[in-house]
């Protein structure tokens, strides 16, 4: 076989290649349209699933974020911190929003993303100052309930260390068991003198046993009636101090 027909019989099985792979140019281009209609389509789930998500009460997950949007949060933040409840702090957050009103519901939920507002004194009003400029309509006050609760909850969780762990104690008696149980596992580690991946592995396992332990006797799922044991503060709270008894350990 000559040089120019073993030179014809490659480009004829690349174009062959190209068309079995669905890559041949002239197809490629008839399916233009439908890749871009489906680009289209997959956009607008993906618009959708972002809008759901900045709507939720506590958002997880991708949330759209430019430097309007960081501003805003940031000075929503301020004032509730100053406890301003007035329409002029609303209309300040409508100027810095400009024509991008929408960028307010966007910051309004990286304030719902950091705490769970109806836990948060500051993230509470913060992200009221934020849905009152959005919607153009009038703040909702605190009311005295709300704020008997925010003290409540801030008297709990005070100094986030074992003082405020043995307040919570006494709420629910059973998270003894559990300190001893975690501080007894982050010590079985240290003496296991792991390295690298497997100490990892070791300290992921430690965790995990935080969380299953956790899990009825504080928090959302607890099988309590009190309001202040199932509440996500009484959680978070347990969690730090089990977390920190690695420290005890001397790991």
């Amino acid at each position: 076989m000559s040089q120019d027909a073993t030179v014809r019989q490659a480009d004829q099985a690349s174009v062959n290649l190209l068309a079995r792979n669905g890559a041949n140019p002239i197809v490629w281009l008839v399916q233009l349209p439908l890749r871009l209609l489906a680009l289209r389509g997959l956009g607008v789930v993906l618009k959708r699933h972002a809008r759901q998500q900045r709507d939720r009460l506590h958002p997880v997950g991708f949330l759209k974020c430019n430097r309007r949007i960081t501003e805003l949060d940031q000075l929503a933040w301020t004032l509730a911190a100053n406890e301003r409840e007035d329409a002029d702090a609303v209309q300040m957050l409508r100027d810095n929003a400009g024509r991008r009103r929408n960028d307010l519901r966007w910051a309004a939920a990286h304030v719902r993303a950091r705490r769970w507002i109806d836990e948060h004194r500051i993230a509470y009003r913060a992200n009221e100052l934020l849905l009152a400029a959005a919607e153009d309509r009038p703040i909702e006050a605190v009311t005295a309930e709300q704020e008997a609760w925010f003290q409540q909850i801030d008297a709990l969780s005070d100094g986030w260390n074992d003082a405020a762990f043995s307040r919570l104690i006494a709420l629910q008696p059973r998270l003894t068991d559990v300190e001893r149980s975690i501080t007894q596992a982050w010590r079985e580690l240290r003496r296991a003198n792991l390295e690298g991946r497997e100490f990892t592995r070791g300290r992921l396992a430690v965790w995990r046993q935080i969380e299953r332990a956790l899990d009825p006797l504080v928090g959302p799922s607890a099988d309590s009636a009190d309001q202040l044991v199932r509440s996500h503060r009484a959680y978070e709270l347990a969690e730090r101090i089990l977390h920190r008894r690695e420290h005890v350990a001397g790991l």
